[in-house]
């Protein structure tokens, strides 16, 4: 990502991320006392993450380099992370994080299906496909895995290969052991 870009989407995300912000009472924005807003560069797989220990709500600036700043699913990661921070450390997914999320104006689910949002993903690129052995679902990866949950059928067991084609072949399934 070339630094010029980094640099529109921090004053993008300052500006959206102070436009969650400004409907909090006082007692809500000192817990964002000390707290930054940055862009991961690392991450490829997620579109937000609150790290306490640092005091930082990291943006992927993967999903960033690939989508206009401004996007939907991005101001709901920023409202998503903000919840995290006024729900505490503990309350990960739960009731108290949920609350939060609803008074922010964020969906309340632990992660975005960025297919059916409409964003590009750094794995929609990647030329790895999976197949669910469920329901026949097609998507990207960023590595080859064998087994995840599928977003579609919520089954928990899915099979993943590498491959290059837009659907595996048996042979390729066998190789994998499945």
């Amino acid at each position: 990502m070339n630094h010029i870009k980094i640099a529109r989407a921090k004053l993008v995300l300052a500006e959206e991320f102070s436009k969650v912000l400004k409907d909090l009472g006082p007692d809500q924005l000192k817990e964002f006392r000390g707290w930054k807003l940055v862009i991961d560069t690392r991450p490829k797989g997620r579109l937000g993450q609150c790290r306490w220990a640092q005091k930082e709500i990291g943006i992927s600036a993967w999903l960033l380099e690939l989508n206009d700043p401004h996007h939907e699913e991005i101001t709901d990661t920023l409202r998503h992370e903000a919840a995290h921070v006024l729900a505490g450390p503990k309350a990960h997914h739960g009731a108290r994080w949920r609350r939060f999320a609803v008074a922010l104006g964020a969906k309340p689910q632990a992660c975005c299906n960025t297919t059916r949002a409409g964003l590009v993903t750094p794995s929609s690129t990647s030329g790895i496909v999976g197949t669910c052995g469920n329901c026949g679902k097609k998507f990207g990866r960023l590595r080859p895995r064998r087994f995840l949950c599928c977003t579609e059928c919520s089954k928990k067991l899915m099979v993943m290969g590498c491959s290059k084609t837009e659907a595996f072949s048996k042979s390729r399934i066998s190789w994998l052991g499945v």
